[in-house]
Formats: C-alpha cells, sequence, structure tokens
C-alpha cells in the first residue's frame, strides 16, 4: 500500500520532469534590417544584451521608456525574431551606480 501511495505522488513529479518540444513560426530578415527596423522605428529599441553560442548570437532589445523588448538570434547575415512583448523588468545583481 506504501509503494501505491508513493507511486501516486511521485507521478506529478515525474510527469512535469518530460521535455516537451513546441513549434512556433519565427520571423527572418537580413540582419542589418531586424536592427534597423527596432532601433530606428516605432519601437526605438536598443540592445540590452548579447550572448552567443557556438553557432550564433542571441540579443535583447529594450525600451526603457515603453517597456518592450525583442529577443533575436542571429549572425552577420540572416536575424530571426524569437519573441517580442512589454512590460519588461531588469533585475541586476550587485549595487547601482
Amino acid at each position: 500500500m506504501r509503494a501505491f501511495l508513493a507511486g501516486v505522488l511521485l507521478l506529478p513529479a515525474i510527469a512535469l520532469a518530460q521535455p516537451v518540444t513546441v513549434e512556433k513560426p519565427v520571423v527572418c530578415e537580413k540582419t542589418i534590417i531586424v536592427l534597423e527596423a527596432f532601433s530606428k522605428g516605432d519601437w526605438q529599441e536598443k540592445p540590452f544584451w548579447i550572448g552567443e553560442d557556438n553557432k550564433s548570437k542571441f540579443g535583447l532589445l529594450v525600451n526603457e521608456k515603453t517597456k518592450t523588448w525583442t529577443l533575436i538570434q542571429f549572425n552577420n547575415d540572416i536575424a530571426c525574431i524569437l519573441g517580442t512583448g512589454i512590460n519588461h523588468q531588469t533585475f541586476l545583481l550587485g549595487p547601482k551606480t
């Protein structure tokens, strides 16, 4: 009986641990066009963070006044918009300057 109860209690944890694959459409264009559209267009978003893996770079563009954000994946030739949104918040570690 204890084994049964333990199994029932652990089942949700095991189910939550399973990976999920999500497919969603992304919009891609020449990198220069994407960067100019977001920095000079209606959004006025500026680069806030850039990171890279072994294949491409990722960038987070933000507008501090409107609190909009855009996440892109890019290389020298092409950039893809992975997500956009509103109401971004910044959590920085360490003292404020």
